[in-house]
C-alpha cells in the first residue's frame, strides 16, 4: 500500500504504572486457542496468561532460564491519527511499537503485532472498531451512512500468537480504518462523540508481559487520539 499523506498531525505518547482497569484485564485472561473468535459487542480480548509465556521459554530440562528484566518504558507505543473521514474512506490511524531496551527481545503479539484490542468502548457502551491492514479481522460490511462509516456484524478475529524477535531498536508499525459499530444503545450507526478505550496484552520472554491500552477521542466526528499506556502488570 502507498503511504498515504496525513492530514492531521495528532500523535500521543504516555506511559503509566499502574491501573485498576489493568488489573481487571489481567484477572480476565483465558487459554490461548487457535482459530477465530467472535467479538460481538464487547471490547475485552482475550489475554496470553503467564503460563504460556513461561512455556516459552521453559527449557528441556524444565526449568525457565533467567531472563533479563524489561521495564515499560522500554516500549514506548505511539499512535497517530493519519486521515479524517470522508465518504472515499474512513478515518485512519497508525500505531507503533518500539524496542528501545538494550537486548534483543522475543514478543508475542496477538494475532498481530503492534496492537490487536480491536474494538473499544466508550462509558455508555458505545463502539468503535479499528480494522488493521493485515488479514487477521474480518471488517464486515462497512458503510458509508452520509455521516460516518459503520460495520454492521460480529467482529472476527484470528486468535494465534505471532512470535516476533525485536532486536535494540526494532520498531512494529501497522495502519488501521477506524468505524462506529453501535451508539451504546444496541442500535447500529454513528458512534457519538466521547472517548473510547482499546486494551491489548504482549506476551514478553520469560514469562513477562505488556499492557497496551489506547484511548481514542471522537468530536463533531473527528477522530484524534487521547492517550496510549505502556504497563508491565506484574
Amino acid at each position: 500500500m502507498s503511504p498515504e499523506r496525513p492530514l492531521l498531525g495528532q500523535s500521543s505518547r504516555r506511559r503509566t504504572r499502574a491501573r485498576t482497569r489493568r488489573g481487571l484485564l489481567v484477572a480476565s485472561s483465558a487459554a490461548l486457542l487457535a482459530g477465530c473468535s467472535s467479538r460481538n459487542g464487547t471490547a475485552a480480548d482475550r489475554t496470553p496468561t503467564e503460563t504460556d509465556a513461561k512455556a516459552r521459554t521453559t527449557t528441556s530440562a524444565g526449568a525457565a532460564p533467567s531472563t533479563p528484566a524489561v521495564t515499560a518504558d522500554d516500549f514506548p507505543f505511539e499512535a497517530k491519527v493519519l486521515a479524517q473521514a470522508t465518504e472515499e474512506s474512513p478515518a485512519r490511524l497508525e500505531l507503533s511499537l518500539t524496542n528501545d531496551a538494550e537486548r534483543t527481545v522475543e514478543l508475542g503479539f496477538q494475532p498481530r503485532p503492534p496492537f490487536g484490542g480491536v474494538v473499544g468502548e466508550n462509558d455508555d457502551g458505545a463502539e468503535l472498531v479499528i480494522v488493521p491492514d493485515n488479514d487477521t479481522v474480518s471488517p464486515g460490511g462497512a458503510t458509508w451512512t452520509g455521516e460516518c462509516w459503520v460495520r454492521e456484524g460480529e467482529v472476527l478475529v484470528i486468535e494465534f500468537l505471532d512470535w516476533r524477535t525485536a532486536e535494540p531498536g526494532t520498531t512494529f508499525t501497522e495502519r488501521y480504518s477506524t468505524y462506529g459499530r453501535h451508539d451504546g444503545d444496541g442500535d447500529g450507526g454513528c458512534a457519538p462523540d466521547g472517548t473510547y478505550v482499546f486494551e491489548n496484552m504482549v506476551m514478553g520472554d520469560g514469562g513477562q508481559f505488556l499492557a497496551l491500552s489506547l484511548s481514542l477521542e471522537l468530536a463533531d466526528g473527528r477522530l484524534s487520539v487521547g492517550a496510549v499506556d505502556v504497563e508491565k502488570p506484574w
